[in-house]
């Protein structure tokens, strides 16, 4: 690995850091943050193992306390906790994103990202259940349900974004 390829997962380690806490609290204690956004971003941007990376290491932060995670928080205690799944489930999405990307076929990294929020839902919200013992149904109203215009949003977002970002970040 080159010194500006380990700068630039630093950088965007950083970023996502940075960018991941801003979070608006919703009642059922899974809050809709910017995480997402910056996972789509960093997958559409990266390779599927630098994405991984930075997505890695981000996490690791998240584990070692730092408050990175949405609301500025952080810990063992929270990624083994009822939002834990979907923090986890970031590294899922970023891989679905980076491997459409790298085919820069526009309408396959815009399905991408839809496909890996689906997945990114369904992983979190069995860790949700599993958990907090509550059932699917309260657990989709809690987890998935109030972010499906967000991240739907988000994606678009990302997808108007990226290619302009690709331009200046990424050389090939």
């Amino acid at each position: 690995m080159k010194t500006k390829e380990i700068a630039t997962i630093g950088i965007f380690t950083a970023l996502m850091a940075v960018i991941s806490p801003i979070a608006i609290p919703l009642s059922g204690g899974v809050d809709i943050s910017l995480a997402t956004l910056m996972v789509m971003l960093i997958g559409c941007l990266f390779s599927p193992r630098d994405s991984l990376i930075i997505v890695s290491l981000y996490i690791v932060l998240a584990f070692i306390g730092l408050p990175v995670l949405a609301g500025f928080t952080g810990g063992a205690g929270i990624l083994f906790g009822k939002t834990g799944g979907y923090v986890l489930g970031y590294l899922v999405l970023v891989y679905c994103v980076s491997k459409a990307a790298k085919t820069d076929n526009k309408p396959l990294i815009f399905i991408s990202m839809l496909i890996g929020n689906l997945l990114l839902y369904t992983l979190g919200t069995a860790w949700f259940m599993y958990v907090t013992g509550i059932n699917l149904m309260m657990s989709l109203t809690y987890c998935v349900f109030p972010f499906l215009f967000t991240d739907f949003l988000k994606c678009l977002i990302v997808f108007v974004i990226f290619p302009k970002l690709k331009k200046v970040f990424v050389k090939k």
